[in-house]
C-alpha cells in the first residue's frame, strides 16, 4: 500500500539528516587522523632536532675545535682598544727563531721592545723614538741585532752627549695608528726627535683598519680596536640564535663555508692598483703628526723602505687592492714636498734582496738600514753630530753634563 506523503517526507529528511551526521562523523575522523599524523611529524622531528643538538654539544665537549691560528700577529702581541695592537708591558719570554741561537724577548712598562725608558727624560740626553709596525720591533731578531740597537750605537760613535733610541713599533702599523700612538703615549717620552718608519704594506694595513677607528669631529683617528676583537656591541637575533643551539651554530657556519667558497674566485682575481686618493687620504694622518710634532719641538723624519711582510688585516675582511712601491713613493713625496718634512729614501738597503723573496727585514738589512739612517740623521737633522761642543775631545756644557755616578743608555 502506497504511504502517504507526510510520511514519505519524514522518512527521506530523516535519511538526509543520517548521511550528513555520517559524513560529519567520517570529516572528523579524517582530521583527527590527520592531526595525530602532524602531531606524530612535528614530534618526530623535534626528536631529531633535540638528538642533533645533543649530539653536536656532546661532541664539543669531547673534542673541542683547535684553537685559532695566528689570532696574534708576532708574539707578545695583545688586543688593544686604542691601538689595535700593542705589546704586552713588562713581558719577557725565551724565543727560537728558525734560524739562530735562542733569544730573550722582553718589554718595559710602555710596551715597547727592550729596557725602560725614563720620564721625565734625565738632562743631557738626546732621545729619538721610532715609529712602525712589526718589522721595527724585529720579533725574529735579538734585540742587539735590530734596527733601532743598532741605530743607537752608530749615531753614539763619535759622540760625548749621550742618545737613545726607544724602539715603539707596534704589531700592526700606518699612519693613523701612529698618530694615535704618538698622542697616547710616545708623546709622554719626551723625544726630541720622531722617526716614522713607513712603507706601502703599511698605507694597505691603514686602509684595512678605517673601519674599526674612532675618530674626533676633525675626522682625526683617536682611537682603533682590535679587527680580531671589535668593541661589544648588542648581539643580533642571529648571534643570539648562534649562541644558544649549536645546530643553528654549526648550519651558519656551513652555509658561511659555502658562500666563502662561491665567493673565492671573484675575490681572488686580481684587483686594480689602490686609487690615488685612497693612497693619499691614508698619508694625511703624517701631516697631523708633523703638526703635533711642532708643536711640542720635536723633529719629524720619515724612513721609507720597500713593503714587506704579508697583510694583518681581519680574516673576514675584503682584500685589500695592492700598492706598489712605485705608486707609494711618488705620493709620499708630494706629501713631503707640501709639508716641508724630511725624508729619508732607504730603498738602498733593501737593493740584495726583493720584496717577493723575504716577509721582513732580514739581519743585513736591520745592520744597512741602520747606518743608512744614521748617515741621513747626521746630514737632515740637527742634533749633537751636528755640533763641535759634543764631539770628542771638547768640553761638554755644564747643562747636559750626566750626575754623578749616570751612565749613557
Amino acid at each position: 500500500m502506497p504511504c502517504s506523503p507526510v510520511f514519505a517526507y519524514s522518512w527521506r529528511s530523516r535519511e538526509g539528516k543520517d548521511v550528513a551526521s555520517a559524513e560529519a562523523v567520517a570529516m572528523v575522523r579524517w582530521v583527527f587522523r590527520c592531526g595525530k599524523c602532524c602531531l606524530g611529524a612535528v614530534v618526530g622531528l623535534a626528536s631529531l632536532i633535540a638528538l642533533a643538538e645533543v649530539g653536536l654539544r656532546v661532541a664539543i665537549i669531547t673534542s673541542p675545535p683547535p684553537p685559532a691560528q695566528n689570532s696574534a700577529p708576532i708574539p707578545a702581541a695583545v688586543a688593544s682598544h686604542v691601538t689595535g695592537w700593542e705589546l704586552r708591558p713588562l713581558h719577557r719570554t725565551t724565543l727560537h727563531p728558525d734560524e739562530g741561537e735562542p733569544f730573550v724577548f722582553r718589554t718595559n712598562r710602555w710596551g715597547m721592545r727592550g729596557g725602560d725608558v725614563t720620564v721625565p727624560k734625565p738632562a743631557g740626553v738626546f732621545r729619538i723614538v721610532c715609529l712602525g709596525d712589526a718589522n721595527l720591533i724585529a720579533p725574529d731578531c735579538a734585540e742587539p741585532e735590530t734596527f733601532c740597537v743598532q741605530l743607537q750605537a752608530a749615531l753614539q760613535s763619535g759622540v760625548n752627549y749621550p742618545i737613545e733610541v726607544v724602539n715603539a713599533g707596534l704589531p700592526v702599523g700606518g699612519p693613523s695608528v701612529a698618530l694615535i700612538h704618538f698622542e697616547r703615549t710616545v708623546s709622554l717620552l719626551q723625544p726630541d726627535a720622531l722617526l716614522v718608519m713607513i712603507d706601502a704594506q703599511d698605507i694597505q694595513q691603514d686602509v684595512s683598519l678605517r673601519k674599526w677607528m674612532t675618530r674626533d669631529r676633525q675626522g682625526q683617528p683617536v682611537s682603533c680596536s682590535p679587527p680580531e676583537h671589535p668593541l661589544p656591541k648588542s648581539p643580533n637575533i642571529v648571534t643570539r640564535l648562534r649562541s644558544e643551539f649549536r645546530l643553528i651554530d654549526c648550519g651558519w657556519q656551513r652555509l658561511m663555508g659555502e658562500w666563502s667558497a662561491d665567493g673565492e674566485s671573484s675575490r681572488s682575481r686580481s684587483k686594480e692598483e689602490l686609487p690615488r686618493d685612497q693612497i693619499v687620504r691614508s698619508l694625511a694622518p703624517l701631516r697631523e703628526l708633523f703638526a703635533r710634532c711642532e708643536s711640542r719641538h720635536t723633529r719629524m723624519l720619515i724612513v721609507a723602505s720597500p713593503s714587506r711582510g704579508r697583510h694583518l688585516g681581519h680574516q673576514e675582511d675584503e682584500p685589500v687592492a695592492p700598492l706598489s712601491d712605485v705608486s707609494f713613493y711618488s705620493a709620499l713625496g708630494e706629501l713631503l714636498k707640501q709639508t716641508g718634512v724630511t725624508g729619508i729614501d732607504a730603498r738602498a738597503a733593501f737593493e740584495e734582496t726583493s720584496p717577493a723573496e723575504a716577509t721582513e727585514w732580514s739581519l743585513d738589512e736591520h745592520r744597512n738600514l741602520a747606518e743608512l739612517v744614521a748617515q741621513g740623521i747626521r746630514e737632515r737633522l740637527p742634533g749633537p753630530w751636528s755640533s763641535p761642543y759634543f764631539q770628542p775631545g771638547t768640553v761638554t756644557p755644564a747643562s747636559h753634563r750626566l750626575p754623578v755616578g749616570g751612565t749613557p743608555r
